[in-house]
């Protein structure tokens, strides 16, 4: 048993990203499961030797080994279905987090769709359309998308995504200004410097509807904040999934476990869930030439997030 322990859970995750920057979990219990590890144990247990002898420990190792692989995560999403949405939820945004950090991004892009064109209450119509215009941009284009649709209360469905530097794009004579596009003339007669502000884009080919497409600073931890905001508690698997990214994308960080003390030492509040307590922290980089860390409404999103 303290073998299994000692050889296969920790109590840390360190997730890396392509910038340099990290995120680790601290859980007040081992929990984490280095996979080779795990599978290297696994070889080691001598099956034919548990069914003689009981009293060895293996039975009780193997049991704990089957329960990890049915679920990792917590014991409570198993019993209440809402829970299990609820955790689902959030393996959605820590995937999203992880596409929003590896990749490079120019434009945030939000498109609708024009109801004299089609139903955009009709999910599966929306997919189709939205599908395969993505697939001809990527095929045509280089589109790289990291694609979060919504649903209105109404049922009308639109999208917004991250997108990368691949189309002709038209001004469309409006800036950003205080989280609202602006006509130039407007904002110039209150005596605004539109030279200071981002121009607000649409996209031609998009056709089923209006588009809009704003530069991006390019900032990881903003970018991943703002996108992920779509994705609630209220939030639906629209077109069966909580989002659709590109096949042109890296998607994978570098994972590393360990057990650490650090737990009790940090300040932040921890997360609840499934009975273990949770902590985080990061050195997410809010600019190429800086080292301060994340602010502290970052890292308390992605906390009561659980993205980490």
């Amino acid at each position: 048993m303290n073998e299994f322990k000692d050889k296969v859970l920790y109590n840390t995750k360190v997730k890396r990203y392509r910038d340099g920057s990290y995120t680790l979990t601290y859980c007040n219990r081992r929990i984490f499961v280095n996979q080779g590890e795990k599978e290297e144990f696994r070889k080691s247990l001598d099956l034919e030797e548990t069914d003689k002898a009981e009293d060895t420990g293996n039975e009780k190792v193997k049991e704990i080994l089957n329960k990890f692989e049915s679920s990792q995560t917590t014991t409570e999403h198993k019993r209440k279905r809402k829970e299990e949405r609820t955790d689902n939820i959030k393996h959605a945004v820590d995937r999203i987090y992880d596409i929003a950090f590896q990749n490079e991004w120019d434009y945030f892009l939000t498109i609708t769709i024009d109801p004299e064109q089609f139903d955009s209450k009709d999910v599966k119509e929306v997919y189709k359309r939205l599908r395969s215009w993505l697939t001809h941009q990527v095929s045509r284009k280089g589109l790289k998308y990291l694609l979060i649709p919504e649903q209105h209360k109404n049922g009308g469905i639109h999208a917004h995504a991250l997108i990368n530097d691949c189309f002709k794009l038209e001004h469309s004579g409006r800036y950003l200004y205080s989280g609202k596009a602006y006509k130039a003339d407007t904002l110039q007669k209150k005596g605004i410097d539109i030279n200071l502000l981002k121009p607000v884009y649409n996209v031609p080919e998009w056709k089923y509807g209006f588009s809009t497409a704003i530069p991006v600073d390019g900032n990881p931890a903003r970018l991943a904040c703002y996108i992920t905001k779509y994705i609630t508690k209220d939030c639906k698997k629209i077109f069966g999934k909580y989002y659709l990214s590109s096949r042109n994308l890296n998607r994978d960080t570098e994972i590393s476990l360990c057990n650490s003390e650090k737990f009790d030492e940090l300040k932040n509040n921890p997360l609840y869930r499934g009975g273990m307590a949770f902590k985080y922290s990061s050195d997410f980089r809010l600019d190429p030439n800086d080292d301060r860390e994340v602010p502290d409404d970052i890292l308390e999103y992605l906390a009561k997030r659980g993205a980490l």
